[in-house]
């Protein structure tokens, strides 16, 4: 088998039995778009669930928020 055939072997496992099913990106997406209004749409995600490369379950969402322009002024 050629390497391309195994790497194809690899990513179908990964996806099949390591990647966050649709139920739990459905309630991250949720909590993320909660997290959003609370702080005004400036952060964003960053870390492997933004990569793409979480592993299930999920334990940690990494998330950058921009400080607003009043409290960066203070610093």
């Amino acid at each position: 088998m050629n390497s391309a055939g195994v790497d194809s072997i690899i990513i179908d496992f990964v996806r099949a039995n390591l990647s966050p099913r649709k139920p739990e990106r459905d309630m991250i997406a949720a909590r993320y778009e909660q997290l959003q209004k609370m702080l005004g749409g400036r952060s964003f995600l960053n870390g492997s669930y933004a990569r793409h490369t979480s592993t299930t379950p999920v334990n940690d969402l990494d998330v950058f928020w921009i400080l607003p322009d009043s409290v960066r002024r203070l610093i």
